[in-house]
């Protein structure tokens, strides 16, 4: 079976689209996954909406689900919690707010 120009038994590339891996994807602007606009940085202090803790953004994780931010948390806290939890961009408000 012939495919247009191409010579008998002369195979075709394999590097069309449909075979090659999908671009890679830049992560979004963390703004993306914050309320109203906000992005948490490093160091800003901030509220945990679930619970009303109040903690430290110490470090920032953007995934492809959203931006993780890990918390060190002010004491007191509750028994049994630890004080450094990671939570997404979307469950934490500025402290200012």
């Amino acid at each position: 079976m012939g495919d247009g120009d191409r010579e008998e038994g002369e195979h075709g590339s394999r590097d069309g689209a449909q075979d090659s891996p999908p671009p890679a994807t830049d992560f979004p602007e963390p703004t993306a996954y914050a309320p109203r606009g906000w992005a948490p940085m490093v160091g800003d202090r901030v509220r945990l909406v679930t619970t009303g803790e109040i903690g430290t953004v110490l470090r920032l994780a953007p995934t492809e689900w959203g931006l993780l931010c890990d918390i060190e948390l002010d004491p007191p806290l509750a028994p049994g919690r630890p004080a450094r939890r990671t939570h997404a961009a979307n469950e934490l408000r500025p402290l200012n707010s």
